[in-house]
């Protein structure tokens, strides 16, 4: 009997142990649960801000690599604006120059006009007063039919010229080409001004006879000649291919 109310006793005991271990359990549960989530939100939290702050030294590291790039292209731009200022100054440097040079192109330009209407108004002058000239001498020079190269004798004529020319620095010549009656009027014209400009070709570039103070003019078919076979004819024809020259003197 008493070892049975033991058994009994040992029996309620386990009971009441096992109740009352069922009902710590759910109180340390009941207690536990929140705290495990609260601690289970925090190392969310903790995670997510780990996250945040990779993201955000992920984004410091992206924007510092943009703003030395940002540096490097700014400093690219000074550079430039350095070179640009350099070319800038040195453009302006020539200009300057330029400048300046034009100036005194400008006044010997102004210069030399006045040079050439003082010479203009002496030339001018002793055009109108041609007239009044003086022959001091004249000769012609003569050619071959239909051509205008001077001649050994023309050659030694002209050198007479340039010389009584030298002798007298105030003596003009005055020059008149002519051809011989044959062939057609226009094409007689150009012959006589090609001996002329033969003549004087010879005088300005072999004696030194300044251009000026030679006057000249081709008039084509000499007078009124006419054409023959004859000895007479052709002599007078010869006599027609020729280049009169005069030299002349102004008024006293």
């Amino acid at each position: 009997m008493a070892t049975r109310m033991v058994a009994h006793l040992v029996v309620i005991g386990a009971l009441a142990l096992a109740v009352s271990g069922c009902a710590t359990k759910d109180w340390v549960k009941t207690q536990l649960d929140p705290e495990r989530e609260r601690i289970a939100q925090l190392d969310r939290k903790v995670e997510e801000h780990g996250v945040r702050v990779t993201d955000t030294a992920a984004h410091v590291a992206s924007a510092q690599r943009s703003l030395e790039e940002t540096r490097g292209q700014v400093q690219a731009l000074d550079d430039r604006v350095g070179q640009v200022n350099g070319t800038a100054t040195e453009a302006a440097t020539m200009a300057r120059e330029a400048s300046g040079l034009a100036r005194d192109a400008r006044k010997t330009a102004d210069d030399a006009l006045v040079v050439a209407r003082e010479v203009e108004g002496r030339f001018d002058h002793r055009w109108k007063l041609r007239n009044q000239y003086a022959v001091l001498e004249s000769t012609s020079v003569y050619f071959d039919f239909n051509r205008a190269e001077l001649r050994d004798d023309g050659i030694t004529a002209l050198a007479e010229v340039a010389k009584a020319l030298r002798a007298d620095p105030n003596a003009i010549v005055e020059l008149t080409g002519y051809t011989d009656p044959r062939g057609p009027d226009r094409y007689n014209v150009q012959l006589s001004r090609e001996r002329v400009d033969a003549v004087i070709r010879h005088l300005v570039q072999k004696h030194g006879v300044d251009v000026r103070r030679i006057h000249a003019v081709g008039l084509g078919k000499a007078g009124n000649g006419t054409v023959g076979n004859g000895r007479a004819a052709r002599e007078e024809m010869a006599k027609s291919r020729r280049v009169e020259i005069k030299l002349l003197a102004p008024p006293a």
